[in-house]
């Protein structure tokens, strides 16, 4: 029995991450049922091969999932924790809700901010004088950051 895919929910649009018994589970790393969509609420995580489950943190957040027909409440408590069980389809209106933390998009940078932002630091940059070691800046192989391209001594 497979989970439901979480990567495929998530789109890009959401990260990924993992459920703490994978870090000490043999293999729990790659294992599909220990993915967790972390939220700023709780947390969605598969529950079945057909249901998800969320796990919220907060009683105002408990109450306005208890108002989503088709929720399923598996387990709750006093402090306002609480888990309720639902179908896929229901995903972006309990998203709405618990708020998955958004995935990182970085923005690549124009060859032009890249020469104004390596202009910008010239005055504070690491010479590599006392060291001997000079460094190329300019170089861009995808990243900004330093390279070593010559040991002086």
């Amino acid at each position: 029995m497979n989970p439901i895919d979480l990567r495929t929910l998530a789109a890009g649009r959401f990260r990924l991450g993992l459920d703490e018994a994978a870090l000490i589970e043999p293999g729990g790393k790659k294992d599909p049922w220990y993915q967790v969509i972390p939220c700023r609420y709780g947390q969605i995580y598969p529950y079945s091969n057909t249901l998800l489950a969320v796990h919220s943190e907060g009683q105002g957040v408990r109450k306005k999932l208890a108002e989503i027909s088709g929720l399923i409440l598996q387990n709750w408590s006093d402090d306002g924790e609480a888990i309720f069980l639902f179908a896929p389809g229901l995903f972006d209106r309990v998203a709405e809700i618990v708020k998955p933390r958004r995935k990182r998009h970085g923005r690549q940078l124009s060859d032009g901010e890249l020469q104004k932002f390596i202009k910008s630091g010239r005055d504070h940059r690491f010479s590599g004088e006392s060291t001997g070691l000079k460094f190329n800046l300019a170089g861009r192989s995808g990243e900004i950051g330093a390279k070593v391209v010559q040991s002086v001594n």
